[in-house]
């Protein structure tokens, strides 16, 4: 790939006198950029590099997304065709100050104080370590010791095969939300082709990506596989292309979020998914090692070196250095950050393995049980941090340096876009959501007891009372008096599941206080639609007619 930008550099290069100077103020992206590394190659090779100003976003020049575009001030001499500046033993060494941490006029003040040793971030870096890495990135700042990590050190791509994702062309053709075909119509856990073309669906899971989601979860698509897959091949062929990695497709591996604005997320891979270019996956054979990394500060630092911008590729993750053995501590405290994760997917009904929403007798409990949760993940989090440390055998200055490096503001590539973190819930969120359970329990969506979608654990006769009030035609009316009125048979649903005063508070924390039915009319006739329709994301499963 070219940028003006970097023809520029080019041509300043060529046209500087040998052991001339030339100084240039230029965006960073070339510095870190796998598609430059040619590029950094060839200027490292003819010309020293005297000094370099990072800027790094959030500069004071005028320009539409300071936030998102960075910039470095160098200066070089050059060498000539019979002389090189980098001598036999690669000694040159030249200064680099970072301020990509301070804003606006505040990276002035931040400068003068570095070149009068009055504040940190003033690197006297050897050019020839630039090689270290992989992909050469201009990385002044990091330590000998992390450095060598780089150096000593197996890459993910050794160990274990990174695929890059299937392209389907067509996504309004061959995606759908799994809701919208039916859990009945998905082929899981296939484990190789030959089970999926003998389970005879249309449909098999499809691993795309999605927001900030460690661990578990974002398996919202179905990939579309008519005539066992020969549709979608013959399409690819037409393209020129393939479905990907096919020895490695439905297997169990990590996946992760290829476009990042801040924090990188993995998941588990549970098996039976085919993936997505935006859901790229590893095949390790040591997934909980891999998964654990791959969600650390450690490795997050280490792919902030390798490419710090907003897309995490294929071959960014398969420079990632590996420590050479894993441990039964790393392997459980990873088992229970998913565990943890799992459990919050099978609690939202938008997932293909949701059971119910939470419970725990009141309101109150049920929100402190879920808080309880997310602290015992954060818990678990800081423990696998502890435990990859001591893996790569990291010392505290280098600890210090990579907190000191994460703490710095992200987002230093164009067009990020936000990451969403946990959904957050409060009392109103999760009685709405206890309502749209039990109705899809009345429109026979969900069966306590025995269906695979939101079975629930309730007691036996309970269940089945719950599935008696399910309508068969799977049509309810919103009519006062009616046999099949849908707000009175909701609010029994909600008796049943969560006793007379849980359905009384779960009611009056989502819709107020008043006749719990005739709240529940109300709400189903104006508001319950919209929501749906949201949580959904415009793919709804109901559907509320209505007369003009």
């Amino acid at each position: 790939k070219g940028d003006f930008y970097t023809a520029f550099i080019e041509r300043c290069l060529e046209l500087t006198k040998d052991f001339g100077r030339f100084g240039l103020l230029t965006i960073h992206s070339f510095m870190f950029v796998s598609s430059y590394e040619k590029f950094r190659e060839d200027i490292s090779t003819r010309a020293a590099i005297e000094s370099g100003c990072h800027l790094g976003p959030r500069s004071e020049f005028e320009i539409s997304n300071p936030n998102a575009q960075g910039f470095v001030a160098i200066t070089c001499r050059k060498g000539s065709e019979d002389v090189r500046l980098l001598n036999a033993d690669d000694s040159w060494y030249g200064t680099w100050y970072r301020l990509v941490k301070a804003e606006g006029e505040e990276k002035r003040t931040l400068f003068e104080k570095q070149l009068t040793g009055q504040a940190e971030g003033a690197y006297v870096y050897q050019q020839a370590a630039f090689n270290s890495i992989p992909g050469c990135p201009w990385v002044y700042w990091i330590t000998p010791g992390l450095r060598r990590l780089f150096v000593e050190l197996d890459k993910l791509g050794e160990i274990a095969p990174a695929i890059h994702g299937t392209a389907t062309y067509d996504n309004l053709r061959f995606l759908r939300f799994w809701w919208e075909v039916g859990i009945n119509s998905i082929g899981f856990n296939n484990g190789c082709w030959d089970n999926f073309e003998a389970c005879e669906k249309d449909y098999v899971p499809y691993m795309k990506g999605g927001s900030f989601k460690r661990w578990y979860g974002n398996q919202d698509y179905v990939v579309q596989l008519l005539k066992k897959g020969q549709s979608l091949m013959e399409f690819l062929r037409g393209k020129k292309d393939s479905i990907r990695g096919s020895n490695y497709i439905f297997h169990r591996g990590v996946t992760w979020t290829d476009l990042t604005s801040a924090h990188f997320s993995a998941r588990l891979s549970p098996g039976g998914f085919i993936f997505d270019v935006a859901g790229s996956s590893v095949f390790p054979p040591d997934i909980p090692l891999i998964l654990g990394i791959m969600n650390s500060k450690f490795s997050q630092f280490a792919l902030n070196i390798i490419n710090p911008t907003v897309h995490v590729q294929v071959g960014d993750l398969a420079r990632l250095p590996i420590p050479t053995e894993s441990s039964k501590q790393l392997e459980r405290l990873v088992e229970r950050a998913i565990s943890l994760a799992r459990q919050d997917s099978s609690e939202d009904e938008t997932t293909f393995d949701f059971i119910a929403p939470p419970w725990s007798a009141t309101l109150d409990d049920t929100l402190t049980d879920i808080w309880l949760r997310e602290d015992a993940l954060a818990d678990v989090e800081k423990a696998i941090d502890e435990e990859v440390y001591r893996l790569y055998g990291i010392g505290e200055a280098d600890r210090r340096a990579i907190e000191s490096e994460l703490a710095e503001p992200a987002a230093e590539g164009e067009d990020a876009e936000q990451e969403a973190g946990t959904d957050y819930i409060d009392e109103e969120e999760l009685s709405r959501r206890w309502i749209s359970y039990a109705m899809g329990i009345v429109m026979g969506r969900f069966q306590p007891g025995v269906g695979a979608l939101g079975g629930a654990r309730f007691p036996p006769p309970v269940a089945a009372q719950m599935r008696s009030l399910a309508d068969n035609d799977g049509v309810a009316t919103l009519d006062e008096g009616h046999q099949d009125d849908l707000a009175k048979k909701v609010h029994l649903v909600l008796e049943l599941a969560l006793g007379e005063a849980g359905a009384a508070e779960v009611i009056a924390a989502a819709l107020g206080e008043g006749d719990p039915e005739k709240l529940l009319r109300k709400y189903l006739e104006r508001d319950f639609f919209k929501l749906h329709l949201q949580r959904y994301r415009k793919r709804p499963v109901y559907w509320l007619l209505q007369s003009p």
